[in-house]
C-alpha cells in the first residue's frame, strides 16, 4: 500500500514555505523605498508585523490538520 505522505511533495512544501520566508523581508525592503526616508521603519514593521503574529497560527493550524492525517493513516 502506498503512504498517504510523499516524501518529494513534504521536501517542495518546506522548500517553498522557506523561499516565502525569504521573499518577504524583501518585499519589505521594496516596499521601503517606496516611502519617504522617515517612513521606511513604519512601512517594515507594517509588513513584518503580520508575519510575526501569523507564524504561530499556522503552526498550531498544521499540527491539528496533521494529527487529523495521523489518525486517518492509524485507522486505514
Amino acid at each position: 500500500m502506498e503512504s498517504a505522505l510523499n516524501v518529494g511533495d513534504t521536501a517542495w512544501m518546506l522548500t517553498a514555505a522557506a523561499m516565502v520566508k525569504l521573499m518577504i523581508p524583501g518585499l519589505a525592503f521594496f516596499y521601503g523605498g517606496m516611502v519617504r526616508s522617515k517612513s521606511v521603519l513604519n512601512m517594515l514593521m507594517m509588513v513584518m508585523g503580520p508575519t510575526f503574529f501569523s507564524s504561530p497560527h499556522c503552526y498550531m493550524t498544521s499540527e491539528n490538520v496533521n494529527k487529523g492525517i495521523t489518525a486517518k493513516l492509524a485507522h486505514a
